[in-house]
């Protein structure tokens, strides 16, 4: 007598594991937070959602999902999945770019950034991976508002690569790719202003960039020059931080590449010592092994280091 899970010679095995629709489906839904949002990310219809999280939770024996009035709650159990199945679902999906080498990529890559680094650093890393592998498909978010989202985002499966501040997390393959000075950000000088720039700054006070919270060596630094270090104000919407900057409100003391380009009305000041933060990228190690992601690494460790800011020094790989 055959053992309970055996089959036939040339018979399909029983179906024992989730096929890559359901585990799209599947985190579709946590993203929208609903089944027809996930049915519109995916291109598909509703029922077709509906019946590839029924398929799952059947083969589970468990629910993935609490359906509610206006949307569906993530259970526990499926929430402790999605890390696992995000980087399932990178590493199936990439499976015939191994067969192959050299040739142009498929799949989909996610970068979770900084807005700084996704508008000087990246473009035309992006524009020459575009160029030589135009059936890749890259999903940014450049947006990441605190200096840690970038390394939680690929941690917690939800980006592949992560582009932000080092150090990173020892679990994380990481690499520095630039180096950004800290610069005081101050209003141009008008015609009745002092010459010398401390002397105006200590008629300002400092408005903090909460994106980007202050180092202890600079506070060190503007105290020596007899400034008071303390924020009047808080703000962390740098366009609106400049805009208040440049009509006078007061100063702040940011990374040259949040800055950049600089505004009309605005002057930048070095500090009396160079202080910095190194920028670099993070990625799993497991997902080094893929093509798309080692293009991407590849592509930024030897890109033309003048791309990345005219004033702003930038280095090699850590």
């Amino acid at each position: 007598m055959s053992a309970p899970d055996a089959f036939e010679p040339g018979e399909a095995p029983p179906a024992r594991v989730p096929s890559a629709p359901q585990l799209r489906a599947m985190l579709a839904v946590i993203d929208a937070g609903t089944f027809g949002g996930a049915a519109l990310t995916l291109g598909s219809t509703q029922s077709s959602v509906s019946q590839a999280i029924r398929q799952f939770e059947d083969l589970l024996g468990a629910k993935l999902f609490r359906r509610l009035p206006r949307g569906a709650e993530p259970t526990e159990l499926c929430l402790s999945m999605e890390h696992d199945a995000r980087e399932a679902l990178t590493l199936l999906e990439g499976l015939p770019n191994f067969a192959r080498p050299g040739a142009e990529l498929t799949g989909t890559l996610r970068i979770a950034s900084f807005r700084s680094i996704a508008t000087h650093v990246l473009p035309p890393v992006l524009g020459a991976l575009r160029a030589k592998h135009p059936n890749l498909r890259i999903e940014l978010d450049g947006n990441c508002p605190l200096a840690r989202d970038p390394e939680l985002a690929v941690l917690g499966g939800r980006a592949h690569v992560a582009m932000g501040q080092l150090p990173m997390s020892p679990a994380l393959f990481t690499a520095e790719v630039a180096v950004d000075d800290w610069v005081i950000v101050m209003p141009a000088a008008t015609g009745d202003a002092p010459t010398d720039p401390w002397q105006r700054l200590k008629r300002l006070g400092r408005i903090q960039y909460t994106s980007d919270p202050i180092v202890p060596a600079v506070l060190r630094l503007l105290e020596g020059q007899g400034l008071n270090p303390v924020p009047f104000l808080q703000m962390s919407e740098d366009s609106s931080l400049l805009a208040a900057i440049a009509r006078g409100a007061g100063y702040s003391v940011m990374p040259l590449l949040a800055v950049e380009p600089v505004p009309v009305g605005i002057e930048l000041t070095a500090l009396p010592e160079r202080v910095h933060r190194r920028l670099g990228l993070g990625v799993p190690p497991r997902l080094m092994r893929t093509p798309m992601v080692r293009a991407l690494v590849g592509a930024l460790l030897n890109r033309d280091r003048g791309e990345a800011g005219g004033s702003m020094a930038t280095y090699g790989p850590a």
